[in-house]
């Protein structure tokens, strides 16, 4: 299920008995996952619960059905992931500069990831990491080590701005 401005939501299946969701090859760009359960007659269904995004390098092949969060805890997500795109809308400096990074990339992706990096990494990870996010593909063919090392400082720096105010907005929204 598309969300609008914000991503995708993968609805997982779960048949009666069940305990775990299997989650599909194709996990990229997911903002979360829904299990919906299946009654035994499989005419109607019950909402069990949600698991936010997970970490799309090394992906479980499953989640536990006794560990999704109630679907209120989707909504909040979802939240916050509207503000974060709002905000890299405006006219704030680190929001510009991120923009311009992006080079036309959906800032819903970005803000996916960075929500990830922010609910699951430690707080030590983020320069580092949140660097990484920004790089993605924007690095040139052809740089040299010393251009990429300044790049990445960069990108560290700005990714290390970006999180400061998104944990100022998402502590606003809590």
């Amino acid at each position: 299920m598309v969300i609008p401005n914000v991503g995708t939501l993968e609805c997982s299946p779960v048949l009666p008995q069940e305990t775990v969701i299997l989650l599909p090859d194709t996990i990229e760009n997911r903002i979360g996952y829904v299990a919906i359960q299946f009654q035994e007659s499989l005419d109607s269904v019950q909402l069990l619960g949600f698991a936010p995004a997970v970490d799309e390098v090394n992906p479980p092949a499953q989640l536990a059905v006794s560990e999704l969060q109630p679907i209120e805890s989707l909504l909040e997500q979802i939240t916050r992931l509207e503000v974060a795109i709002a905000f890299l809308q405006t006219d704030d400096s680190v929001a510009v500069q991120v923009r311009s990074v992006l080079d036309n990339k959906p800032l819903s992706e970005i803000v996916a990831k960075f929500e990830l990096l922010y609910r699951t990494g430690d707080e030590f990870e983020w320069r580092y990491a949140g660097g990484e996010i920004l790089a993605g593909d924007t690095r040139a063919v052809g740089a040299t080590r010393e251009t990429i090392q300044q790049d990445d400082s960069e990108l560290q720096d700005l990714a290390e701005m970006l999180l400061e105010k998104l944990v100022e907005i998402w502590g606003d929204v809590a």
